[in-house]
């Protein structure tokens, strides 16, 4: 059934996971590399304007995408992304590292997300159809998953001491990407004369979004999304942090079966393994669980739980006793 999905559809899954993959090796890591290398305060005020720039961007985005069209948006946005990947491994590269020349380069890599993303989501809904738009979904929320979690397990082994290699990764995978986006994609999307009438000001776009504005339910869904992702990214943030400076190094003994060196950078990319893996193992299960159910006591305890289990993490560093310690504890 995946051989029969819009080539498009197809293409962006595959650049999708491929950026993915070792975006996750470097990105949710970004926060404990600014704490190390400025502070911990000015490191959180750096990657909350590059989401800021990102957010805003993404608005504006989507409003690019109807005047200007879908391909062209994206690889306006996948030739940005390059730009600044160049730039993030001349940063740091063995003759030349600077904090903040990576920064700005990351900047602009929220940037070109804004563009690339509303335009590819766009794109997807075009050239796909009702029947086959939960399996595209479904296949596309799979890919992402299962590509955070290689890139989290890779970014958690190798990101100290390797940064610069997976960096050179990431631009190699930029430019596979750029190259797939630019001659694999084809814009079925017809831009009209209406649209592009309208201009590039911001007066358009604010009279679009004003009428989104007055859906309440939509806006309540909205609001409450950005909540929850907000607590989400905390995980790549505060968390990461958190862990990287409270859980010392020690050596692990696994059921007896194999030893590993454990710290907190490598604990945050195991944590972040088993949660993708409960999602891809599980979401279908639970899906023919609540099947028929009441769906909200379902979704409140949901929410119930996402709490709770982001509150654990926020505080507490204990650690299975299934890693049985073989030197000092990670306890305080």
């Amino acid at each position: 059934m995946f051989k029969e999905l819009h080539p498009n559809i197809r293409i962006r899954i595959y650049t999708s996971f491929l950026s993915r993959v070792v975006g996750a090796a470097v990105f949710p890591f970004m926060a404990i590399y600014f704490t190390k290398e400025i502070n911990a305060t000015v490191a959180g005020v750096l990657l909350l304007i590059q989401v800021a720039a990102q957010f805003l961007t993404g608005l504006y985005g989507g409003y690019l995408a109807d005047i200007i069209g879908r391909k062209r948006l994206m690889v306006t946005g996948e030739v940005l992304k390059l730009a600044a990947f160049i730039g993030m491994f001349l940063a740091n590269s063995p003759w030349f590292q600077s904090a903040w020349v990576t920064f700005f380069m990351l900047l602009l890599i929220g940037i070109a997300g804004g563009l690339v993303n509303p335009a590819a989501e766009a794109m997807l809904i075009d050239v796909s159809t009702k029947d086959s738009r939960a399996f595209m979904y479904a296949i596309n929320y799979w890919a992402i998953n299962m590509s955070m979690m290689i890139g989290l397990m890779i970014g958690g082994w190798f990101f100290e001491r390797n940064l610069f290699e997976l960096i050179a990764v990431l631009l190699g995978i930029s430019l596979l990407t750029l190259w797939m986006t630019s001659t694999k994609i084809t814009d079925t999307y017809v831009v009209s004369e209406e649209k592009v009438r309208e201009g590039y000001g911001l007066k358009p776009v604010l009279k679009n979004y004003s009428l989104v504005m007055k859906d309440i339910p939509f806006l309540a869904f909205t609001i409450g999304g950005i909540a929850i992702l907000g607590i989400e990214f905390q995980r790549n943030n505060f968390i990461s942090v958190r862990l990287e400076q409270d859980i010392a190094s020690n050596m692990m003994d696994l059921f007896g079966l194999f030893s590993f060196e454990l710290d907190g950078i490598r604990l945050l990319s195991l944590l972040t393994v088993a949660n993708t893996l409960f999602i891809v193992l599980f979401t279908s299960l639970f899906s023919r669980w609540i099947k028929g159910k009441r769906e909200e006591p379902i979704m409140y305890a949901g929410f119930a739980l996402f709490g709770l289990g982001y509150a654990f993490l926020a505080f507490s560093n204990h650690i299975p006793r299934a890693l049985h310690r073989c030197h000092r504890p990670f306890d305080r």
